[in-house]
């Protein structure tokens, strides 16, 4: 054992007293071992008190054994869980039980009394009160065994729910909403008179599909109500064999009492049960309104108000027919279809009628002959695809006819087909043995071309065909410069600018005080000069128009530029400058080039002629 120490304490081993400390490394005592005053023990074994223990403090042990009836402190009325809840606790009438208890039986001997709550039994719920209550959802039911020998025994149900069973016994005269058999009793009560007499609604409806299939043993099957409506998208199916006979007591206000005759279906549509056939009506079919087919099959000798039949005069193969007098008709001799086309003998007499279609050559296409009924004209259509329509004239000379003549959709005229000619070309006859043609017109002056400038630019160029042309004059109408500036014009040789030193000007200027006393231009200059300083000093662009005749140098000698001109100046003068532009090298000039001393020009319209 450890070292043990004792301190303020006695030891009486068999009467011998020591006092003070022992300390040793082992002590066996043969006898009992008494301590008394000792303030801490430490034993391996057990410690017997033989006067008890009495303890100031806590005592804290693994376990107690022992009687514990002494104990204070403790609430032997209860008991309670880890969590230091109540769940049985002792009252004057018995344990009350908070939480769940599970046992394997449980067996009431005396009377099993439930409170005024309810008790759950696996989600079904029995409440106990001045009636029993069981709760299901699937209804009140019972084990196969009967809780009766002769069934279960109630002295009075009531149910909200529904009551099933193979089959019910006793008096059912306070049943409400059965089925009527001929009708629905005017009263409930046993008593009332009224209880036995009846009444039933006028129309019974048809909401879903719903098949007449009646036992062998019976013969039809019948209603009481006078109208049968069967709703949209439901069926009625009798099966074969089987009748159904609507108001068998006749009490529709047009029919029998009893007869049952005058019963009606009310349906959209009648077909077979299979609903692909058609309805067999065995014992023929009554109307009295309109009966509409998309054919009538079989006899019609007893119809009547048809019209009568018609007879054909005059009648031959092939003959058209035409209306005559009253139920007469008659085949037209001159009028006949040859299976391919309409064979006419005289003359077609158009009358009224909007177009009458044609196909003169035999071949795919075809045209219209339209008719304008409002102002007596008409308008030919042939030929073409995609609506770019075409109107051909065709004759023939002991042969299959071919196209003479045509006006295409755009109104351009073709000669012997699609040869609508060129620009400036004209029809010339070639005498009465041959067609027209087209010809060119034959002239020295001729009109090249017109070009009016779309918008601000630094010059503007033409170019000569001095292949065909030996000479030009262009016409200039309406030129604006940007500022007020000189008009300098520049000559193509071999389709190239000249810039060089090569141009001679000679321009004089004339205006309302007179003529200037300068020569604008000169020799050895890279430019011509045309006018001096067109603007008219006012911050407006003004317009400038000139005639120029061109000697382009064709027949030899050196080419020039003849100019005249108007426009207003920058001193607000009205003024007109004329004179040459001469080109001094020998050369022939093919091109020219307007453009301005500073800034730029636009919107002029210049047109060229050729002179050959």
């Amino acid at each position: 054992m450890a070292n043990t120490r004792i301190t303020q304490g006695v030891i009486k081993p068999n009467e011998n007293y020591l006092a003070g400390i022992i300390t040793a490394q082992n002590i066996n005592v043969t006898g009992v071992l008494t301590y008394e005053d000792v303030t801490n023990v430490d034993s391996i074994g057990v410690i017997t008190a033989r006067k008890g223990i009495v303890s100031s403090g806590v005592v804290t042990a693994t376990a107690f054994h022992g009687d514990g009836s002494n104990l204070t402190g403790i609430d032997a009325t209860a008991l309670k869980d880890s969590g230091g809840n109540v769940k049985i606790q002792a009252q004057a009438s018995g344990a009350m039980h908070t939480g769940f208890s599970t046992m394997q039986n449980l067996r009431v001997t005396g009377i099993a009394t439930f409170g005024s709550g309810s008790t759950t039994i696996d989600n079904n719920v029995i409440n106990v009160g001045t009636a029993l209550t069981l709760g299901h959802t699937q209804g009140l039911q019972f084990h196969t065994q009967n809780l009766h020998s002769r069934g279960f025994e109630i002295n009075q149900i009531n149910a909200s729910g529904i009551i099933t069973a193979s089959k019910f016994v006793g008096d059912g005269s306070d049943l409400l909403n059965l089925p009527a058999g001929l009708g629905t009793a005017l009263s409930s009560s046993q008593s009332s008179p009224l209880n036995k007499i009846y009444y039933t609604n006028s129309v019974l409806g048809i909401d879903n599909n719903t098949t007449i299939d009646v036992p062998a043993s019976a013969s039809a099957a019948y209603t009481q109500y006078t109208d049968i409506n069967i709703a949209n998208g439901a069926d009625l199916i009798i099966s074969d064999g089987d009748d159904l006979i609507p108001d068998v007591l006749g009490l529709r206000p047009d029919g029998t009492l009893g007869g049952g005759s005058l019963g009606r279906m009310r349906v959209d549509k009648l077909v077979g049960k299979d609903t692909t056939s058609a309805v067999n009506v065995e014992k023929g079919l009554v109307v009295t309104g309109v009966v509409t087919a998309t054919s009538f099959v079989g006899s019609g000798a007893n119809l009547t108000s048809l019209p009568a039949q018609a007879t054909i005069a005059n009648n031959a193969d092939n003959r058209i027919i035409t209306g005559g007098s009253g139920v007469n008709l008659n085949g037209e001799a001159n009028l006949n279809f040859d299976g391919t086309g309409l064979v006419l003998a005289g003359h077609i007499d158009i009358r009224t009628g909007s177009s009458i279609n044609t196909n003169v050559t035999g071949g795919t296409t075809s045209g219209t002959l339209h008719k304008n009924t409002t102002n007596g004209e008409f308008a030919i259509v042939s030929g073409g695809t995609g609506g770019n329509n075409y109107l051909t004239f065709y004759t023939s000379a002991s042969a299959a006819p071919t196209e003479k003549f045509r006006i295409a959709h755009n109104g351009a005229i073709g000669i012997g087909g699609a040869n609508y000619g060129t620009s400036g070309q004209f029809l010339q006859s070639q005498g009465s043995g041959s067609a027209v043609q087209w010809a060119t017109v034959s002239s020295d002056f001729v009109k090249i071309s017109s070009t009016t400038m779309s918008g601000e630019a630094a010059q503007f160029e033409l170019d000569f065909d001095t292949s065909t042309y030996n000479n030009f004059k262009i016409y200039l109408m309406g030129l604006n410069l940007s500022y007020d500036a000189n008009l300098y014009v520049r000559f193509k040789v071999g389709g190239t600018i000249q810039t060089n030193n090569a141009y001679y000007g000679g321009t004089i200027k004339k205006h309302a005080g007179g003529f200037d006393n300068s020569t604008y231009g000169g020799q050895h200059q890279n430019y011509g000069y045309l006018t001096d300083n067109v603007g008219g000093n006012d911050a407006t662009y003004e317009r400038y128009s000139g005639i120029f005749d061109i000697n382009c140098g064709n027949g030899g000698g050196m080419p020039f530029l003849r100019h005249d001109s108007f426009y207003k100046d920058a001193a607000g003068n009205h003024a007109n400058t004329m004179g040459i532009v001469g080109y001094q090298n020998w050369s022939i000039i093919n091109g020219i080039r307007f453009y301005a001393s500073s800034g730029n020009i636009n919107h002029g319209r210049f047109e060229l002629y050729g002179i050959k």
